[in-house]
């Protein structure tokens, strides 16, 4: 995907379009990772303080303060942020929805307009037996597909196909309720638009879009949209500080 700078004006999504914002946690010093956390509600901050390690509150506090900022911008009110049965955040009485992801250097958010959406992103690593990881937590054809593949392709299609089925997981809102294995998603292409093969009980296949948001890393969106767009959106600290 090609990162844009420049569409700051335009902050809300149009209709079956998900806006994905980028920021890369090096670009945030210390002064303004404290005024990101005054940005916080009192839940988030006592969150954000039970972090043992620094890298993964820093990464907390960037997420979440920019998407406080983020949605008070584009609904003009500091909206109440509830979390449903399975642990999915979401706005009360409102159309917008959102997700967020983190992973390393890479903080994503996503927005669209009433349909449901789900961001994940993955920092590749190294992962001994991969092929024995996918056959016992992910679908079995996904397995089949993943096994006839070799090094460096194997990786990147593990935490690819990884990538997809967190964020189709996110975006249904059902948490640990649904197993990586009760639902396939296409392999390929590694990035691009593919498809979410999802149970009976589903009315239709949801459509996912995978890309790497940054070398070494991979990332997805989920939508049920038939016709996806995404506008990715690099965001610094300057932009945020235009919008609050």
């Amino acid at each position: 995907m090609n990162w844009l700078d420049d569409s700051l004006a335009q902050t809300c999504p149009a209709e079956n379009e998900v806006i994905c914002w980028r920021m890369l946690l090096d670009r945030i010093n210390d002064a303004q990772l404290l005024v990101l956390y005054e940005r916080l509600f009192p839940e988030e901050k006592v969150r954000a303080d039970s972090f043992i390690k620094s890298a993964d509150r820093n990464r907390y506090i960037a997420a979440h303060g920019s998407l406080r900022i983020l949605i008070r911008h584009i609904l003009g009110i500091e909206a109440e942020i509830s979390i449903n049965a399975f642990g999915k955040p979401q706005l009360l009485n409102s159309p917008l929805q959102f997700n967020l992801s983190h992973s390393g250097n890479v903080i994503l958010l996503a927005f669209s307009l009433n349909n449901p959406v789900g961001i994940d992103v993955e920092e590749r690593r190294e992962i001994k037996d991969l092929d024995s990881i996918a056959g016992s937590y992910f679908h079995e054809l996904e397995a089949e597909a993943l096994s006839k593949l070799d090094q460096p392709l194997l990786s990147r299609a593990f935490f690819s196909c990884w990538a997809k089925k967190e964020a189709v997981i996110k975006a249904l809102g059902l948490g640990l309720s649904m197993p990586l294995n009760a639902f396939e998603v296409e392999i390929f292409p590694i990035v691009g638009i593919c498809l979410a093969k999802l149970p009976d009980r589903f009315p239709r296949d949801w459509t996912l879009k995978a890309f790497n948001p940054l070398e070494g890393y991979a990332a997805a969106i989920a939508s049920p949209a038939l016709n996806l767009k995404v506008r990715a959106v690099d965001l610094n600290y300057a932009a945020l500080q235009q919008l609050s």
